[in-house]
């Protein structure tokens, strides 16, 4: 027979025993699972960029990544993936691909990508990545153009010493220099430069111009032009007067009894003295050699093979071209910017060929009314 007493215990402990047990309830434990799948749907399982590398490893629950690229990238490829395929993925507010790549553009400085992933339910998952593109580095010249007078040697990004050629008497000149990258600045004698160049003053004597281009990322590269000018405008030489044969004859009652004759002889100069009675006459012969100033700098073509390089002053070239070649664009540059020139008796650059396998074509440089040259263009199309 049970004791009453122990009967009693018994139930007791029952009682306090189901007290210590937490009921669970089915609703609650199932919200609690969703809730860990949405914050798993809502996170990156990829993020990467084509030829890139993070500053770490990829990682879902790591929201915020870097790199750095130098300034010739200008855009980066970047892949998005959620193993969720209901995900949607947003790159600054725009909607992705999943798992698919996209192109963005890079500026100088610091890029920020915000990044969110979201299914619908739940807060989204965010991401920042932030890619820095190096500033230029480019502190070169694209070319410099003249007012007055060419460069010696011709421009080139490289060659950093000119001189000034054919300025003789000017007291001004105006430079356009252009750089190779429009994030560079530039200056010329310590003046800032807008894209429609500067005027300078030329001192007579010896000087320099110095044009500084300062990259975007502060290196500098100093391009510097010698110039010459006279003190005073030259003198316009004698004028010749070939073939005439003219005598001067001392006047009566010289003492020197001497006469001087100019005779041009081909280009020869040649001297000598003869004696008559009473008197003696020196006889000259000479030749002054005019300096054209109808010249061109550079001569190219759209198209052709040369049969020689240009050189100012030669004036006849062969020029092949291929069998379907209709028309050619001619690029004259005269070696003094106030000089004219036409080509077949127009400003138009770009002729139409002959239809037979030679057309002759003439570029006509004028300087002055009675200072003009012309070059000769032979374009030769190749029959096959």
């Amino acid at each position: 027979m049970v004791n009453p007493r122990k009967l009693k215990i018994l139930l007791a402990a029952s009682v306090i025993g189901l007290g210590t047990v937490s009921y669970i309830p089915h609703t609650y434990a199932e919200s609690q699972t969703k809730v860990q799948t949405a914050l798993e749907e809502n996170l990156l399982s990829k993020l990467e960029m084509k030829g890139l590398q993070l500053d770490q490893a990829f990682s879902p629950d790591v929201k915020a990544y870097s790199v750095t690229v130098d300034n010739e990238v200008q855009e980066i490829n970047l892949l998005l993936k959620s193993n969720h395929s209901g995900s949607q993925i947003t790159v600054n507010g725009k909607p992705v691909g999943n798992g698919t790549y996209g192109t963005y553009s890079l500026k100088t400085g610091e890029n920020i990508f915000i990044i969110t992933v979201q299914d619908g339910t739940g807060a989204s998952g965010t991401y920042k990545l932030t890619v820095t593109r190096k500033q230029n580095g480019n502190n070169l010249l694209k070319h410099i153009r003249l007012s007055n007078g060419v460069l010696s040697p011709s421009f080139s990004s490289s060659i950093t010493s000119y001189n000034i050629e054919g300025l003789k008497d000017k007291t001004k000149l105006k430079l356009v220099p252009t750089a190779a990258v429009t994030t560079s600045t530039i200056k010329v004698n310590n003046k800032s430069v807008s894209n429609n160049g500067i005027t300078v003053d030329i001192p007579a004597g010896e000087s320099d111009i110095r044009i500084t281009v300062t990259a975007e990322n502060g290196k500098t590269k100093t391009y510097t032009l010698h110039v010459k000018r006279s003190a005073s405008n030259d003198p316009s030489p004698a004028k010749s007067n070939p073939g005439t044969g003219a005598t001067k004859k001392p006047a009566a009652g010289s003492s020197s009894g001497t006469g001087i004759a100019n005779n041009q002889k081909g280009s020869q100069a040649v001297s000598g003295q003869k004696t008559t009675t009473g008197t003696t006459e020196q006889t000259t012969t000479s030749t002054e050699q005019k300096t054209t100033k109808a010249m061109l700098f550079s001569l190219s073509v759209s198209t052709g093979t040369w049969d020689s390089s240009f050189v100012k002053d030669e004036f006849t070239y062969h020029i092949a071209v291929t069998k379907g070649t209709k028309k050619v664009t001619i690029s004259p540059v005269a070696a003094y910017s106030s000089s004219t020139i036409k080509i077949e008796g127009d400003t138009k650059k770009t002729i139409q060929l002959e239809a037979d396998n030679k057309t002759v074509v003439s570029v006509v440089v004028k300087y002055s009314d009675d200072d003009r040259k012309t070059y000769v263009l032979v374009f030769d199309r190749k029959s096959s």
